[in-house]
């Protein structure tokens, strides 16, 4: 994904109350890139901590 997560990513997990590590956001962009009937039973994993990144999460959020 880059140095840059989409807020589209993001938003979606802080909003959620996840902080996650940008990077390890790669596996919520796959998810939410599939068909609904894809996601049924999907299992995502998500690990870090978003800790590292605040700033760049806190502009992300604003």
């Amino acid at each position: 994904m880059g140095e840059r997560v989409p807020p589209v990513i993001v938003v979606p997990l802080g909003s959620g109350g996840i902080y996650i590590e940008p990077t390890s956001a790669a596996a919520f962009a796959g998810w939410y890139k599939l068909l609904p009937s894809e996601k049924k039973g999907a299992v995502v994993v998500l690990t870090g901590t978003g800790l590292k990144e605040t700033n760049k999460i806190g502009n992300l959020m604003l």
